[in-house]
């Protein structure tokens, strides 16, 4: 088990909102940050070593991971890029008429296909096993969505999301049990992180929520410290779902 000092951890979607808080966070705590993104970071949150990575391309992903591992040894991983509504154009979060084949299949390649790679790849070419690897889930990936949330706004819920992070909680299961006893494998599982949504959306979420209110960066941060970190030694294969109770209901 790698000190602190001496633990590298590989974050993808470093640059986004929750990418961003947690890169901060794993700084903090002495962790060697490398972040994985399709574009730059800020740099008040920049991680230690930044890498301009397209996941969609799989081949890219793998020589990437090559060239880090001949440099540093990544004890800590957190697959937590993903396309989301906020992200995706037409045809994703649509209404379901309309979601398309080309948006299905991006997000499948960058939500479940690209974790599978990067781990597959990391476990192929370093010699020391990993330590930890936490996945992003969500709730969408346990409960079907309530639409009733999003009327009054111009918001949607896609299928392709819902789908592939349902795979990705099942894959962190399945690799918990092929990568152990030298490796833990779990997910969190966000309930809606509140990013200057409409109002409107904030109400309708709020209320479907038993402690009232939805949820934030930092919180899921600490959820991610927690099975990453040496507090979580025994815990491998599950997923821990932030949501305020949302899927207690």
């Amino acid at each position: 088990m790698p000190t602190k000092s001496e633990a590298t951890a590989l974050v993808t979607g470093s640059s986004g909102p929750l990418g961003s808080t947690l890169v901060s966070a794993l700084k903090s705590q002495g962790y060697f940050v490398v972040g994985f993104d399709f574009v730059s970071p800020h740099v008040d949150s920049a991680p230690d070593q930044f890498e301009l990575v397209d996941l969609l391309d799989s081949e890219a992903v793998r020589e990437r991971i090559r060239a880090l591992s001949a440099e540093r040894v990544i004890s800590h991983v957190v697959n937590n890029a993903a396309i989301t509504s906020e992200k995706a154009g037409p045809g994703f979060a649509s209404d379901f008429s309309a979601q398309t084949d080309s948006a299905f299949l991006a997000a499948a390649q960058v939500n479940l296909l690209a974790p599978f790679t990067i781990v597959n790849e990391l476990i192929r070419c370093q010699k020391r096993p990993l330590v930890s690897v936490v996945n992003i889930g969500s709730t969408y990936g346990l409960v079907g969505p309530n639409l009733r949330i999003y009327e009054g706004t111009t918001m949607g819920n896609s299928a392709a999301y819902a789908a592939t992070k349902g795979g990705l909680i099942q894959l962190t299961r399945y690799l918990a049990t092929a990568l152990a006893p030298h490796t833990r494998v779990n997910s969190v599982s966000p309930g809606g992180i509140e990013r200057n949504h409409p109002q409107r959306f904030v109400d309708q979420y709020s209320q479907l929520v038993p402690l009232g209110r939805m949820n934030t960066e930092s919180e899921t941060v600490q959820a991610i410290l927690f099975l990453l970190g040496e507090q979580a030694s025994y815990i491998t294969g599950q997923n821990l779902a932030v949501d305020g109770g949302w899927t207690a209901w």
